[in-house]
């Protein structure tokens, strides 16, 4: 395969790095932006914990004053106990999720990064091979045709005899 017209295979390269920057950038932003809310869950769901264990601690002083209450109130805690735990729990996996999709995601951008990296070496490669075998031929070539073309002249024409210079008498003109 050869190439007519590198300047537009070099442009061409240039814009195919530029798409993949592109996506790059773009699934960084969204990366960023999924683990930002997925942080601000995880707050959200730590603060609802804390009120939630104040609720518990004040529910556990009015109960003090009611025998009723006390009866049915670790059945009560235990339930809340093990909603938070759940909630807790699903929220920790989910931003552990997050995080391995994130680290996923970033090895296969670094890997495409090299086999593009790659493939761009050896493109280079390939168009000094085809540059070294296209260039110096021809140059070579256009020298040993000038050579012969220069030969070929020199051996047609006559040859002329030198002119003969007039003696103008010395005199300035």
């Amino acid at each position: 395969m050869t190439f007519q017209n590198l300047e537009l295979v070099t442009v061409l390269i240039f814009v195919l790095v530029g798409f993949i920057l592109a996506q790059t950038i773009v699934l960084l932003v969204i990366m960023s932006k999924l683990d930002r809310e997925m942080k601000r869950l995880e707050r959200a769901a730590t603060r609802y914990a804390r009120e939630l264990g104040d609720v518990l601690t004040s529910l556990n002083a009015g109960l003090g004053r009611v025998d009723w209450i006390l009866r049915t109130l670790p059945v009560v805690e235990k339930s809340i106990a093990g909603l938070m735990d759940s909630v807790l729990s699903g929220a920790g996996k989910a931003n552990d999720g997050a995080s391995k999709g994130i680290e996923s995601a970033l090895e296969r951008i670094d890997e495409a990064g090299r086999q593009f990296e790659f493939a761009l070496t050896k493109f280079s490669r390939q168009t000094s091979r085809v540059r070294r075998l296209v260039r110096y031929p021809t140059i070579s070539a256009a020298a040993l045709a000038h050579g012969l073309v220069t030969a070929l002249r020199t051996l047609r024409e006559p040859k002329k005899r030198p002119m003969r210079h007039l003696h103008d008498g010395e005199r300035f003109i």
